[in-house]
Parts: structure tokens; C-alpha cells; sequence
């Protein structure tokens, strides 16, 4: 909005902190660094959740009193600051727990991936590729894919073999929204080549649901999965996510080492049993919300408000002008897409040279 609805909205928050008497204001993801300002000219300790950031506003988070981050990817980028706290993700074990550790079927493994509203950032039309490969390969082997959109729509140069594959019954798609504990039950092995993942919750309740994970070997699903719970898939390539600019690059899965990690459990289908076993106890020890969650109590009570932040104040006040003006704004997009069409061009070079080798 303008200035003026700008200057309503931040006097509407000092209102509120004022008449709930608050000693501390907890954020994620805000992106009104004005509002975060006002709690230091209010002397109200701020604290944030890490999730989304680019490289220009990393700095920024210095106006926060304390920071919180759920992953150690998240945790490597913010040590500078004073007083960030490292505290591990994890579910609700209760609600998300397996319902058998067998086959989901009787001598045939089934494989599960949650697209959710993103299939292509969920990897899901390289999994579609490897699964095709794999069904022509072994028999006995189905997935289930649980999407919140219709997969023809986002990849259409794979509707026919969507289509064919649902037609053959090695294939089940549920286009549905669906409460948790979800549908984890459907399967015995999740795959989750996912491009990028800020928390890569869906592979913690997996694990937690007794399912043993198929996902990239990138930051953070390898945080969570290694030999004992699951299969690392490699790398092949790393972009920049050019709409953006969020701070991580997204990943690509190889599709032949994607074959091969879920190859793996069809050739050791004798031991799903243990492997979903190692999982659930993996949760347990590691990704119980109810040990986690007893950590946030010390980043609000310990940590203390930082009183001088002169730097980063003047940092947000060129951040904001840079936003409001139109020029800096306009030579600023100009940049970043030139920076784009270079990296697009590159991009393209690659595929093609890695069709010519």
C-alpha cells in the first residue's frame, strides 16, 4: 500500500504490543523490517523462525534479538549472529506412527510420494521418469502419489505415460487434500526427490510414520536420512531459483541414481520389516516434537535484547528506500535479470552438452 497505510499499519502493531503488555514478539518470515525496528524502539525483545531469506537479507536479520533455526543448513548461515538457537526438527509421534511393518501388500512393494502443491519442486515428474523405468524392469512394484493438483497439468509431456501407467494399475494417483497423519500408510518406502526443501518436514513424518526414505543427498533431507533409515540419491546439478532469489539453490536429482536407491529396496523387499523398523526408532530417538519443542523456552527466556543496533538499522533504512524507489527499484530487477539470462543460457549449454556426452 502507500506511505500512509504503511504508517497506520505499523501504529495498529505498536497498539497491540502495548495493550497485550508484551515482553517479547515472535516472527516468521516477516518481511516488514519496519515492524521488527519498532519492537527494538519499544525495548520488546524480538526473536524470529528462520525459513525464507536471500543473501540481501541475511544481514538484515540482525535487528532480531534471538533467532531459531530447525535445521543446521538453516544454522549455517546465521552463527554470526549473538544468540541463535540449533533446535532439531521433529513430530508429533503419537499421530504420525505406523500402522504395520510389513508389505503394504502382499508380495509387492509400494512405493509413496507426497507431491503436495508443488510436484515440480517435490521432484516428482524425475521420480515418474525412474518408476516408468523400474515398472518395465521388475514386476510386483506400485506408487502412490498423493497430490493437492493435477500432475497432467504441471507436467504435460508426461500425461500419456501417467495415463498409461494408472490404466496398468502400477500406478495410483490421489488428487485430494487429506488431515494429518496423512496417507504414509499407503506405502513401504517413501520417495522424496525433492528440488528444495527449507524443513523437509513430509520426510520427518515419514520416518516417523515407520517408512524408510528415498531422497536427495542435499541439504536438509541428509540431515535426517543416512544408511540406516534410507537412501541418498545423488546430485547432478544445482540452480538458482530465478523468481526469487531465495538464498539456497535447488537441486536435481540423477535419474539413474534414483533408479538405483529404489532398486534397492525391491531387491531386499525380504527386509522391508527391518528397514521400517530402523526408521520409526530413528523418529524416536531423534525427531520427537515433545523432547525438541523443550528447547524453545531457553531462546526466550535466556537470550537477552541486544541494545545497540545502529548497523543494521541503517542497513533496513537503505533496504526499505531501495523497495520504495522506483529507479533503484527498476536498476535492481535490471541486474538480477541479467544475472537470470546468463545463468538460464548456461543452464541450457549444459543440458545440451550433457545430451551430446
Amino acid at each position: 500500500g502507500d506511505t500512509k497505510s504503511k504508517k497506520e499499519r505499523l501504529q495498529h502493531f505498536r497498539e497491540w504490543i502495548r495493550n497485550n503488555k508484551l515482553d517479547v514478539v515472535f516472527f516468521n518470515e516477516e518481511h516488514v523490517w519496519p515492524a521488527v525496528a519498532l519492537c527494538h524502539e519499544m525495548n520488546v525483545k524480538s526473536g524470529a523462525y528462520i525459513d525464507y531469506y536471500t543473501k540481501e537479507t541475511v544481514p538484515l536479520f540482525g535487528v532480531y534479538d534471538f533467532l531459531i533455526c530447525n535445521t543446521r543448513r538453516h544454522y549455517s548461515v546465521f552463527t554470526w549472529h549473538p544468540q541463535t538457537y540449533f533446535i532439531p526438527w521433529g513430530t508429533d509421534l503419537e499421530l504420525f506412527r505406523p500402522k504395520n511393518y510389513g508389505l503394504v501388500e502382499p508380495d509387492a512393494l509400494r512405493f509413496f510420494h507426497s507431491a503436495g502443491m508443488n510436484p515440480y519442486r517435490k521432484g516428482t515428474d524425475i521420480l515418474l521418469r525412474a518408476f516408468n523405468a523400474l515398472r518395465k524392469k521388475h514386476k510386483n512394484i506400485t506408487l502412490v502419489i498423493h497430490t493437492q493438483v493435477p500432475l497432467e497439468k504441471f507436467f504435460p509431456k508426461l500425461g500419456a505415460m501417467i495415463k498409461h501407467m494408472v490404466r496398468e494399475g502400477v500406478l495410483v494417483v490421489r488428487e485430494e487434500t487429506v488431515p494429518a497423519p496423512g496417507l504414509y500408510h499407503l506405502g513401504a518406502v517413501y520417495v522424496y526427490p525433492t528440488r528444495l526443501d527449507g524443513i523437509g518436514l513430509s520426510v520427518i513424518e515419514a520416518l516417523a510414520s515407520g517408512l524408510p526414505v528415498v531422497t536427495s543427498d542435499n541439504g536438509p533431507m541428509n540431515e535426517f536420512v543416512d544408511e540406516k533409515n534410507g537412501r541418498l540419491v545423488r546430485i547432478k546439478r544445482f540452480y538458482q531459483r530465478y523468481f526469487d532469489h531465495y538464498y539456497w539453490h535447488l537441486c536435481e536429482v540423477d535419474e539413474e541414481s534414483l533408479f538405483r536407491e529404489m532398486e534397492y529396496y525391491i531387491k531386499n523387499k525380504n527386509r522391508i520389516e527391518e528397514f521400517k523398523k530402523d526408521a520409526r526408532v530413528f523418529a524416536e530417538e531423534k525427531l520427537d516434537w515433545n523432547k525438541n519443542a523443550g528447547l524453545i523456552q531457553a531462546a526466550f527466556t535466556d537470550s537477552s535484547i541486544v541494545r545497540d543496533k545502529t548497523e543494521v538499522l541503517q542497513k533496513i533504512a537503505k533496504f526499505e528506500r531501495m523497495k520504495e524507489n522506483k529507479i533503484l527499484k527498476a536498476i535492481y530487477k535490471i541486474k538480477i535479470l541479467k544475472f537470470d539470462a546468463i545463468r538460464l543460457f548456461w543452464d541450457f549449454i549444459q543440458r545440451k552438452m550433457e545430451k551430446v556426452l
